[in-house]
Protein backbone atom coordinates (compact mmCIF):
# COMPACT_ATOMS: atom_id res chain seq x y z
CA UNK A 1 0.00 0.00 0.00
CA UNK A 2 0.95 3.44 -0.71
CA UNK A 3 0.54 6.80 1.82
CA UNK A 4 -0.23 10.13 0.18
CA UNK A 5 2.41 12.60 0.48
CA UNK A 6 -0.50 15.37 0.91
CA UNK A 7 -3.39 13.77 3.40
CA UNK A 8 -1.61 10.39 4.45
CA UNK A 9 -4.30 8.18 3.44
CA UNK A 10 -3.47 4.43 2.29
CA UNK A 11 -4.06 4.42 -1.27
CA UNK A 12 -3.46 0.58 -3.94
CA UNK A 13 -0.04 0.20 -4.73
CA UNK A 14 1.05 1.89 -7.58
CA UNK A 15 -1.12 4.77 -7.07
CA UNK A 16 0.66 8.30 -8.85
CA UNK A 17 -2.83 10.49 -7.48
CA UNK A 18 -4.90 10.83 -4.03
CA UNK A 19 -8.66 10.23 -4.62
CA UNK A 20 -9.25 12.35 -1.45
CA UNK A 21 -7.06 15.07 -1.48
CA UNK A 22 -6.12 14.79 -5.15
CA UNK A 23 -1.92 15.07 -4.59
CA UNK A 24 0.05 13.66 -7.74
CA UNK A 25 3.15 12.59 -7.02
CA UNK A 26 4.03 11.47 -10.62
CA UNK A 27 5.99 14.25 -11.45
CA UNK A 28 8.27 16.06 -9.19
CA UNK A 29 6.91 18.41 -6.16
CA UNK A 30 8.51 21.38 -7.62
CA UNK A 31 6.75 21.03 -10.99
CA UNK A 32 3.59 20.16 -9.30
CA UNK A 33 1.42 20.83 -6.32
CA UNK A 34 -1.00 19.10 -4.43
CA UNK A 35 -4.18 20.29 -5.47
CA UNK A 36 -5.10 21.32 -1.85
CA UNK A 37 -2.26 23.88 -2.74
CA UNK A 38 -3.83 24.96 -6.18
CA UNK A 39 -6.64 26.81 -4.70
CA UNK A 40 -8.97 23.42 -3.61
CA UNK A 41 -11.41 24.36 -0.45
CA UNK A 42 -9.96 22.11 2.35
CA UNK A 43 -12.41 19.78 4.07
CA UNK A 44 -15.24 21.15 5.64
CA UNK A 45 -14.59 24.72 4.53
CA UNK A 46 -17.42 26.46 2.42
CA UNK A 47 -17.38 26.22 -1.00
CA UNK A 48 -16.89 29.27 -3.35
CA UNK A 49 -20.59 30.60 -4.37
CA UNK A 50 -21.75 32.78 -7.32
CA UNK A 51 -22.15 36.84 -6.04
CA UNK A 52 -26.03 36.55 -6.91
CA UNK A 53 -26.20 33.23 -4.90
CA UNK A 54 -26.68 35.02 -1.15
CA UNK A 55 -28.74 37.95 -1.94
CA UNK A 56 -31.49 35.83 -3.74
CA UNK A 57 -31.71 33.68 -0.51
CA UNK A 58 -31.90 35.88 1.59
CA UNK A 59 -34.77 37.97 -0.43
CA UNK A 60 -36.70 34.66 -1.17
CA UNK A 61 -36.29 33.49 2.93
CA UNK A 62 -37.68 37.15 3.53
CA UNK A 63 -40.23 36.50 1.50
CA UNK A 64 -41.39 33.47 3.53
CA UNK A 65 -40.89 35.40 6.90
CA UNK A 66 -42.92 38.29 5.24
CA UNK A 67 -45.97 36.20 4.20
CA UNK A 68 -45.96 34.12 7.34
CA UNK A 69 -46.18 37.69 9.54
CA UNK A 70 -49.01 38.93 6.95
CA UNK A 71 -50.96 35.59 7.41
CA UNK A 72 -50.63 35.97 11.08
CA UNK A 73 -51.23 40.02 10.83
CA UNK A 74 -54.57 39.32 8.55
CA UNK A 75 -55.93 36.72 11.12
CA UNK A 76 -55.47 38.73 13.89
CA UNK A 77 -54.63 42.56 13.86
CA UNK A 78 -56.32 43.13 10.48
CA UNK A 79 -59.45 40.81 10.70
CA UNK A 80 -63.04 42.55 10.73
CA UNK A 81 -65.92 41.85 13.42
CA UNK A 82 -67.48 40.25 10.31
CA UNK A 83 -64.93 38.06 9.59
CA UNK A 84 -64.77 36.44 13.32
CA UNK A 85 -61.44 36.25 13.16
CA UNK A 86 -60.43 35.95 10.21
CA UNK A 87 -59.23 32.83 8.75
CA UNK A 88 -59.05 30.65 11.64
CA UNK A 89 -56.99 28.97 13.46
CA UNK A 90 -55.29 26.87 10.85
CA UNK A 91 -54.38 29.98 8.75
CA UNK A 92 -52.82 31.44 12.25
CA UNK A 93 -51.37 28.22 12.67
CA UNK A 94 -50.04 28.19 8.56
CA UNK A 95 -48.64 31.85 9.06
CA UNK A 96 -46.64 31.03 11.77
CA UNK A 97 -44.64 27.79 10.64
CA UNK A 98 -43.99 30.15 7.70
CA UNK A 99 -42.51 32.94 9.74
CA UNK A 100 -40.71 30.61 11.83
CA UNK A 101 -39.07 28.91 8.90
CA UNK A 102 -38.43 32.03 7.49
CA UNK A 103 -36.48 33.04 10.37
CA UNK A 104 -34.50 29.39 10.22
CA UNK A 105 -33.80 30.18 6.61
CA UNK A 106 -32.20 33.55 7.44
CA UNK A 107 -30.36 31.95 10.50
CA UNK A 108 -29.62 29.11 8.36
CA UNK A 109 -30.70 26.61 10.37
CA UNK A 110 -30.21 22.98 8.32
CA UNK A 111 -34.06 22.09 9.34
CA UNK A 112 -35.66 24.87 8.39
CA UNK A 113 -33.63 24.64 5.14
CA UNK A 114 -34.64 20.71 4.70
CA UNK A 115 -38.44 21.74 5.83
CA UNK A 116 -38.67 24.68 3.08
CA UNK A 117 -37.00 22.29 0.34
CA UNK A 118 -39.73 19.24 1.11
CA UNK A 119 -42.72 22.47 0.62
CA UNK A 120 -41.01 23.40 -2.27
CA UNK A 121 -40.96 19.97 -4.12
CA UNK A 122 -44.87 19.98 -2.73
CA UNK A 123 -45.40 23.28 -3.94
CA UNK A 124 -43.65 22.25 -7.34
CA UNK A 125 -45.88 19.33 -7.84
CA UNK A 126 -49.28 21.18 -7.45
CA UNK A 127 -48.41 23.94 -9.19
CA UNK A 128 -47.63 21.39 -11.94
CA UNK A 129 -50.50 20.12 -11.80
CA UNK A 130 -52.56 23.37 -11.44
CA UNK A 131 -50.48 24.40 -14.99
CA UNK A 132 -51.43 20.63 -16.37
CA UNK A 133 -55.39 21.29 -15.38
CA UNK A 134 -55.35 24.58 -16.92
CA UNK A 135 -54.07 23.61 -19.92
CA UNK A 136 -56.78 20.18 -19.89
CA UNK A 137 -59.45 22.33 -19.34
CA UNK A 138 -59.31 24.35 -22.59
CA UNK A 139 -57.15 26.88 -24.64
CA UNK A 140 -59.18 29.49 -23.98
CA UNK A 141 -58.36 31.40 -20.57
CA UNK A 142 -60.99 33.92 -18.86
CA UNK A 143 -59.02 36.47 -16.96
CA UNK A 144 -59.23 34.48 -13.48
CA UNK A 145 -57.79 30.98 -14.98
CA UNK A 146 -55.05 33.24 -16.81
CA UNK A 147 -54.48 34.94 -13.40
CA UNK A 148 -54.79 31.55 -11.56
CA UNK A 149 -52.06 29.88 -14.82
CA UNK A 150 -49.35 33.04 -13.69
CA UNK A 151 -49.55 32.07 -10.46
CA UNK A 152 -49.24 28.48 -10.91
CA UNK A 153 -46.05 29.55 -12.75
CA UNK A 154 -44.60 32.07 -10.25
CA UNK A 155 -45.60 29.11 -7.80
CA UNK A 156 -43.65 26.52 -8.94
CA UNK A 157 -40.63 29.09 -10.72
CA UNK A 158 -39.95 30.07 -7.02
CA UNK A 159 -39.56 26.91 -5.70
CA UNK A 160 -37.40 25.86 -8.25
CA UNK A 161 -35.17 28.76 -7.62
CA UNK A 162 -35.63 28.09 -3.51
CA UNK A 163 -34.30 24.56 -3.67
CA UNK A 164 -31.34 25.71 -6.27
CA UNK A 165 -30.55 28.35 -3.91
CA UNK A 166 -30.61 25.92 -1.11
CA UNK A 167 -28.56 23.49 -2.60
CA UNK A 168 -25.71 26.47 -3.68
CA UNK A 169 -25.30 27.43 -0.37
CA UNK A 170 -24.71 24.79 1.55
CA UNK A 171 -21.88 24.26 3.79
CA UNK A 172 -19.94 22.03 1.65
CA UNK A 173 -20.58 20.56 -1.87
CA UNK A 174 -20.86 16.58 -2.56
CA UNK A 175 -18.49 14.39 -0.79
CA UNK A 176 -17.71 12.09 -3.70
Amino acid sequence: MTKCPGCQATLPDGSTRCQFCGADWSAPPSVRAPARARGAAPSGAARPVAGWIWPAYYLVAAYWLASGVWLVLRGTVLASAEDQGGMGILGLLVGAFSAIVGLGLIARVEAARGIVNVLCFVNILFGSLDILGLFLGGLHFSLFELIGFLLAILQVGLSVLMIFLIGETESSGPRW
